[in-house]
């Protein structure tokens, strides 16, 4: 790799954003691993990774544009004899790209909570991010593309750091 950078983003109370910026010395074939518990199980219709635990759970996905990431699969690995009890995930791009953004999100609930997740990936001239609905309202994340730009806008929100997080919370109705 030519340069690597990682975000990393906590949005309180169940999710955690990774932003990888990933750049080749020219086009090459990406592949990002993972060794969950063995428990983890492969979405093929979301195509994300789900662990269900008694006490708690975990939800993986990457967002990402039609057909440039293909989904989550299992495969074999050496490690999977270093690491017992883990299972080898990978998430790879469909073709060679010189340069690779991929946004991960995991998301982290209670064990035999019913959990509503969707993604979206947004991007922008500026920033990469998601949409990520939780049960059903919308949280938008996104990260600055260009740390010398002194703002950056996704969709229309606008922010000024590093990353921007908007959060939609209804207003409680008094009466």
């Amino acid at each position: 790799l030519k340069q690597f950078k990682r975000g990393l983003l906590f949005v309180e109370p169940d999710l955690f954003i990774l932003y990888d910026h990933l750049v080749g010395r020219g086009p090459v074939s990406f592949q990002m691993l993972l060794h969950p518990p063995a428990a983890t199980l492969l979405d093929t219709n979301w195509g994300d990774l789900r662990l269900n635990l008694p006490n708690a759970g975990c939800r993986i996905h990457a967002p990402g544009r039609k057909g440039d990431l293909r989904p989550w699969k299992q495969i074999s690995s050496s490690a999977d004899a270093t690491l017992p009890g883990t299972v080898t995930m990978e998430l790879s791009p469909a073709k060679k790209l010189a340069t690779l953004d991929v946004l991960t999100v995991f998301a982290v609930y209670r064990g035999g909570d019913r959990t509503s997740y969707a993604f979206k990936l947004l991007e922008s001239n500026s920033a990469v991010g998601a949409r990520i609905h939780r049960q059903g309202l919308p949280t938008l994340v996104a990260f600055k593309t260009d740390p010398e730009a002194a703002s950056a806008s996704l969709t229309g929100f606008g922010f000024t750091g590093p990353v921007g997080v908007a959060v939609f919370k209804p207003k409680l109705r008094t009466r």
